[in-house]
């Protein structure tokens, strides 16, 4: 069954799958929980340092199926819907077929929260958004050079 968003135009699908089917076939699969996205008392800033993986076009290890990594930051406010979309901007150097690749948190310092505590990020990632395109800039000048990011939240509201 194919899943779209419900309550927004987001160019982001979701699709079932058949648990029994993907043991039967020795697949191995890991699931989203809530624990895995953003704890609301964690500010993030622009310019935060992020990682991207997915399988771009040509780019992946085809002989294993494993994804690459690519780094970047965040480019707009986060949460903040960029020109009332409900994505944000990052920057990092993407090719075709990474669309639906996860944005990932890459945490290296102690965290200020919104309590005035602060927490040890350690290694915890957080999943922040899913990579929808290249950001469209109407101008014939040189591209932006920017990914639009959908916020995870579109997860749940499309699985829900």
């Amino acid at each position: 069954m194919w899943l779209e968003p419900r309550r927004i135009c987001a160019d982001v699908v979701a699709f079932r799958l058949d648990l029994d089917e993907l043991v039967r076939q020795q697949f191995v699969a890991r699931f989203l929980a809530s624990n895995n996205l953003l704890p609301t008392n964690i500010q993030l800033n622009i310019a935060e340092d992020i990682f991207i993986m997915g399988y771009p076009l040509g780019t992946y290890d085809e002989v294993h199926n494993l994804p690459i990594i690519r780094n970047g930051t965040i480019s707009s406010a986060y949460p903040v819907h960029f020109n009332e979309n409900p994505y944000f901007l990052v920057d990092a150097n993407l090719q075709e077929g990474m669309s639906g690749a996860p944005v990932i948190t890459k945490f290296k310092y102690i965290r200020p929260t919104t309590d005035d505590s602060n927490i040890f990020s350690g290694p915890s990632c957080y999943l922040l958004g899913i990579i929808s395109s290249t950001f469209p800039v109407d101008t014939a000048q040189k591209p932006a050079e920017l990914n639009a990011a959908y916020y995870a939240s579109i997860i749940e509201d499309m699985t829900t």
